[in-house]
């Protein structure tokens, strides 16, 4: 497969292997300063900081070294002074003695390893044919992901105390195997990787790859893939696929976050790939300043920060910083958990293509301050299972002190109506809510709200443009299960011209409330429609 490089306007192809680092190059020029930052002397330069609102993130969390993110990438310069203090060391494994001391099956792997060349040296290899861009590229990713925060040097990550594992997979001219990749992501997840960087793209997933991404997600490791680079304003991957970014499990489950591209105005960048089904979120990977590599013995290679680095190899460490940031607060989140707090917590795109509008670019541009804002609701017990059809066992109580009406369940917690339309979706009428005192209603402990009556409504989980029809709880999952309507034609046909008015908004609190069934891509025998009431 050949990737494309732009190398300043120039285009550059890698030769012809199973993968190519996702990576355009494009100058461009500083950002603005923004306020609450840390003392890192080039964060002015770093203008995707502020517009994900990473210093509100930073209030609540900067990263713990208990999070450890692998870039399988073209390497990492764990000598540079903004990176090593983050670089993660293999607890193990006792440096120089050419032992496997941990017994991993490497021996001297220290900061990781080099898949590409076979060694305990996951960095840039100086020798052979190169191109400035790949062999820096590991460098820059990595940066944007962990690059040490308020220590008076050059410029900060997503998350300033996350751990970098270094896992080299691709060449000096960013070209690599799948198998690489394969090995490398089990080594990742092996050596403890809660988060795995991808700033690549194939045009397949061969099976020892797919195989390693499903045992991942089966070990609760979050994936994040870039969503690859193309000219005259990108491909439509939904067409023709790029992998590792579209890969879906056979069981239905999404277990790689592809991300697309946004530049400065918030809109799709025009190089960045696009399609309702790969993308799952945007970030900005325009004009991107980071850690470049470093070595005095190559006039390319002299200084220790560059900018002008553009490509959704970019945006992916965007994305994989800010999962970092949220598994740091929260350690007990899910993959999907994770990939449902970033898609609810979003900002609109601006985008005038139309690719906003039909999310072909994801459901919107990252914001990693309403992400860690959101994220304790995701932290819940498995809720109560919802009333019977006329709320057998319970009852419905509310007080003249306050507007609320309430469900008090068969375990005697007052769970409260969000809004009139859920009500109505399990009671006919008000005539059966009791006034009580305000003090006998405070008694009964506060309990999960209420959830639209399967089978009524349908919900837009607001920042989210999909609409989902309210499908019964399967197994043992108490949860009411949300299936996604793909499309209007299939909307139409399940719910007629009125459909829309089946739709009620949800607060994005209320998202994890709910379990995920499969997309809905046509009319099925026995689905349930909705009502409108």
């Amino acid at each position: 497969m050949a990737g494309v490089l732009c190398y300043h306007g120039r285009v550059m192809r890698f030769r012809s292997r199973l993968l190519a680092a996702a990576l355009c190059l494009v100058l461009g020029a500083p950002a603005a300063a923004f306020a609450r930052l840390p003392d890192d002397p080039l964060l002015p330069e770093q203008w995707h900081l502020a517009r994900v609102d990473a210093p509100g993130a930073w209030d609540v969390t900067t990263g713990t070294p208990a999070v450890i993110v692998a870039v399988l990438d073209t390497g990492v310069d764990v000598d540079h002074p903004d990176l090593r203090e983050n670089i993660w060391t293999n607890p193990g494994e006792i440096a120089g003695d050419g032992l496997d001391n941990d017994g991993n099956g490497f021996a001297d792997d220290v900061h990781g390893w080099n898949f590409a060349d076979g060694n305990n040296r996951p960095v840039p290899d100086p020798a052979g044919p190169q191109t400035r861009a790949a062999m820096t590229h590991g460098t820059v990713v990595a940066g944007v992901i962990a690059a040490v925060g308020n220590n008076g040097e050059g410029v900060a990550g997503m998350a300033w105390r996350a751990r970098i594992m270094p896992v080299r997979i691709l060449d000096n001219e960013g070209s690599g195997f799948a198998h690489h990749a394969a090995v490398a992501l089990r080594y990742a997840v092996r050596n403890g990787a809660r988060v795995v960087n991808l700033s690549f793209t194939g045009p397949d997933m061969p099976s020892d790859l797919a195989a390693a991404v499903r045992e991942a997600a089966d070990a609760g490791v979050v994936i994040v893939a870039a969503l690859g680079n193309a000219s005259n304003g990108g491909d439509d991957v939904d067409a023709a696929p790029t992998y590792p970014a579209c890969y879906k499990l056979l069981d239905g489950r999404d277990p790689i976050i592809g991300v697309a591209a946004t530049d400065r105005q918030d809109a799709k960048a025009p190089f960045s790939n696009f399609g309702a089904g790969c993308a799952d979120v945007a970030a900005p990977g325009a004009d991107i300043f980071s850690t470049v590599l470093h070595d005095p013995e190559q006039e390319a290679f002299g200084g220790w920060y560059g900018g002008g680095w553009s490509g959704t190899s970019l945006a992916a460490p965007v994305v994989s910083g800010i999962v970092a940031l949220l598994l740091s607060a929260y350690p007990s989140l899910t993959p999907p958990q994770v990939l449902d707090i970033l898609r609810l917590s979003a900002d609109p795109l601006a985008d005038g293509t139309g690719a906003a509008a039909a999310g072909q670019a994801g459901v919107g541009r990252v914001n990693a301050a309403r992400a860690l804002q959101i994220a304790p609701s995701f932290v819940v017990a498995a809720e109560t299972p919802e009333p019977g059809a006329a709320g057998e066992g319970g009852r419905l109580v509310r007080s003249n002190e306050l507007p609320a009406v309430y469900y008090v369940d068969g375990e005697g917690r007052r769970r409260p109506f969000p809004n009139e339309l859920t009500f109505f979706t399990w009671f006919e009428d008000f005539s059966t809510v009791e006034t009580v005192s305000a003090a006998e209603l405070a008694a009964w402990p506060l309990g999960a709200p209420m959830l639209p009556r399967p089978g009524t409504r349908w919900v837009k989980i607001q920042s989210d443009p999909k609409t989902y029809l309210v499908a019964p709880p399967e197994g043992t999952d108490p949860r009411p299960v949300l299936r996604w309507i793909r499309d209007e034609e299939t909307a139409r046909a399940l719910g007629g011209d009125r459909w829309a008015e089946r739709v009620m908004d949800v607060e994005p609190t209320y998202f994890p409330r709910f379990a995920f069934g499969p997309d809905i891509v046509g009319p099925e025998p026995g689905l349930l429609v909705g009502q409108t009431r």
